[in-house]
Parts: C-alpha cells; sequence; structure tokens
C-alpha cells in the first residue's frame, strides 16, 4: 500500500512523542496525572449509576462500558 511509510512514520512520531511527554511529567507526574483520570472516571461512573444506568465493567481506569 502507499500509505505503509505514511503509518509506519505517524507510528514512530506517535512513540517519540509519547516518550517526550513521560520524561517531561517523570514518574509522579505520570502518576498525579493517571490518579485524576481515574477519579474523573470514577466520579462520573458514580454520576451515571445516581441516574439510573448500569455500569458493565466493575474494575476500569478509564473507560466505563455502560448500558443503554
Amino acid at each position: 500500500s502507499t500509505l505503509f511509510p505514511y503509518t509506519t512514520l505517524f507510528r514512530s512520531l506517535l512513540a517519540n512523542i509519547a516518550s517526550f511527554y513521560a520524561v517531561y511529567h517523570g514518574p509522579q507526574g505520570l502518576q498525579r496525572i493517571a490518579n485524576r483520570i481515574h477519579r474523573l472516571a470514577a466520579i462520573f461512573a458514580e454520576g451515571l449509576r445516581q441516574a439510573g444506568f448500569g455500569i458493565r465493567n466493575k474494575s476500569f481506569f478509564d473507560t466505563i462500558q455502560i448500558d443503554t
């Protein structure tokens, strides 16, 4: 495919950006960001439960499966 060189390039650029992000924030910064994301997801899930929606997955990090 003619797109193969571009997809390979984009994947390598994404990997480089992710590594720079990790180096910039450091271990404690990444932990703080992860805790915040999970806390916000848990607040969102609880709000959905209170609104009458079912949550399919009992444990999650940032992705919630909702029964509709």
